[in-house]
């Protein structure tokens, strides 16, 4: 059982983990084409402190862990405005062992056709993914806990319900062979026992009689 729901949960957890990996790059690729507009106005009149500012307050929530923005050629650097300080994740180092994360950067053209004025490249934030996907995890180890505890009560309980007519069966084999041989088993309401009291109780008045 702890075999089949460990091997549940990370399947769980890889499934959980490729698609949150694919909404926060198509939401780092929303965010940076939105941007493309806002940048092109700073870069044709060569305001690049606005440029950066812009960059800045779209990622005041850290969703890129890298900003820059590259020249027309894609190499050189006009300006780094990714965050200074990352939100730490919150997940566990064994989390981020258990599943390692690699995001792509993204890159946009900020163009003004036929003139290309900037790159925007910029990459998503692992940290917040992380920390998403910590989430998820402690919840799923809450519900799978849940329901093993849940399992091993009813499975406890059926043992103990279905094993009552078998010890009470071998009481009376044994109060039966002492020579007691008023020896009777009570009716069960179990369709797989009840038989076996039957031929008991018979064996046993059968031998009382003679």
């Amino acid at each position: 059982i702890v075999v089949v729901t460990l091997s549940g949960l990370a399947v769980n957890l890889r499934d959980r983990s490729n698609a949150a990996r694919v909404r926060l790059s198509e939401q780092t690729e929303r965010l940076a084409t939105a941007a493309g507009p806002l940048l092109l106005d700073s870069l044709v009149v060569g305001d690049l402190a606005r440029a950066e500012q812009t960059l800045r307050n779209l990622n005041a929530d850290s969703v890129w862990s890298l900003v820059t923005l590259y020249e027309a050629d894609g190499t050189r650097v006009i300006f780094d405005a990714s965050p200074d300080n990352l939100r730490r994740s919150e997940a566990p180092r064994w989390v981020k062992h258990l599943v390692p994360l690699t995001l792509e950067e993204h890159r946009v053209p900020i163009t003004a056709p036929p003139v290309v004025y900037g790159v925007l490249a910029a990459t998503p934030s692992v940290q917040s993914l992380e920390s998403e996907l910590w989430a998820e995890l402690r919840t799923m180890f809450a519900v799978t806990g849940v329901l093993l505890v849940t399992l091993l009560g009813l499975t406890h309980v059926i043992l103990l319900v279905g094993l009552r007519p078998v010890r009470a069966l071998a009481e009376s084999a044994a109060r039966l062979g002492s020579g007691d041989l008023t020896t009777r088993m009570p009716e069960t309401r179990l369709s797989e026992m009840a038989p076996t009291v039957r031929a008991f109780n018979s064996m046993a008045a059968s031998l009382e009689e003679a």
